[in-house]
């Protein structure tokens, strides 16, 4: 006799779950005694995405969420326009309505479902229609020939502070493979899943919060992952192969976006005197040059005074040159420096370097 599950419970069982605090793992690094917080895989791929799709889904949620609950639409045509924040709290609430759809669809104990089928628990102890899905998982994994070496470890990637749990461990071709089982669409979201995989392979360590101690990485294949394509209602499962190599490459430039956003040192307050400075440092470099030319080529001195323009003031004349009136008496002695071949003074690294950016 089959003992039936209440689908509902199964995504609310929890065993040797890793503390969360503020949406990142509580973990004790390798050696120490302290736990520190860790970004969960998911939102450290994230810089990776193209959020174009997942904003246009979770708005199409709201609206669904606020047609599903009249509450909610009263809630909202009595609200002010300008009230951000209970508009924030209606827009959640949306949210949460259609999770709670999702929920009693039994979607989110899917993988709990798979989870219990692989350490041996009969199919047939789950009701219609997950046995039939579980039935294709099982079968498809099966023909391929795929052995579960390890279910729901946590790993660490200590150098990014960075921890996530992968769903399996799978013996299938030379090293073992990251397996996730995946239950939506695979439309938009590869290029995430291929980053998130990636930081599963690439782990140093696997986890057990329960004794707060790590056992280093298995050596699985770090090209390579699987999906395994269970959508929800279909009672049907594919495999699909993940190039994680690149998405490898994509994690350390989601690593490179983490630390960028942690700038704070592209911008400095203006203090009078700056651009002051910076314009008597360019004319001291010119009046340098200037000096230099008249002691080594008289001639060539002579001929910068014959050809100097008549509306821009020497540097005896006028102590206040613009950066443009300086920069037209840097070509004039390039000019001349040339034609001359007379020795360079020092440069007016300024109109060079604006220069190069209009070449």
């Amino acid at each position: 006799m089959t003992t039936a599950v209440d689908v509902d419970e199964l995504a609310m069982r929890s065993e040797d779950e890793c503390p969360m605090v503020r949406g990142q793992y509580s973990i004790v690094p390798d050696g120490e005694k302290k736990a520190l917080l860790h970004q969960r895989v998911s939102n450290f791929k994230r810089p990776t995405a193209d959020t174009y799709n997942v904003d246009r889904w979770d708005r199409h949620n709201i609206v669904q969420g606020i047609v599903m609950s009249p509450g909610l639409q009263a809630l909202a045509a009595a609200t002010p326009r300008d009230d951000r924040g209970a508009w924030d709290d209606i827009c959640e609430k949306a949210r949460q309505a259609v999770k709670a759809s999702d929920k009693a669809s039994g979607g989110t104990g899917r993988h709990t479902m798979t989870e219990r089928i692989d350490r041996g628990e009969p199919i047939d102890t789950f009701p219609e229609p997950y046995r039939s899905e579980l039935a294709a998982y099982r079968a498809t994994l099966d023909a391929a020939g795929m052995e579960i070496l390890e279910i729901e470890q946590y790993i660490v990637l200590p150098q990014w502070k960075v921890a996530g749990r992968f769903d399996r461990l799978i013996s299938f071709g030379s090293k073992p493979m990251i397996a996730d089982l995946k239950t939506g669409s695979l439309d938009f979201g590869m290029s995430e899943i291929a980053v998130q995989l990636a930081c599963y392979a690439n782990a140093a360590t696997i986890y057990q919060p329960r004794t707060c101690t790590h056992r280093p990485m298995p050596d699985v294949d770090k090209d390579t992952a699987i999906v395994i394509h269970l959508p929800a209602g279909k009672a049907e499962c594919t495999l699909h192969f993940v190039d994680i190599k690149a998405g490898w490459e994509a994690a350390h430039h989601a690593q490179w976006v983490k630390e960028w956003r942690k700038r704070r040192d592209l911008s400095d307050p203006w203090r009078p005197g700056t651009r002051l400075d910076a314009l008597i440092e360019r004319r001291a470099g010119i009046v340098t040059r200037l000096e230099t030319l008249k002691a080594t080529n008289l001639d060539a001195y002579r001929e910068l005074a014959r050809t100097w323009p008549k509306d821009l003031p020497t540097l005896k004349q006028s102590q206040a040159h613009t950066p443009d009136q300086l920069s037209t008496i840097d070509d004039l002695l390039c000019a001349i420096e040339n034609r001359y071949q007379a020795p360079f003074g020092p440069t007016d690294p300024n109109h060079n370097a604006s220069l190069k950016e209009s070449a």
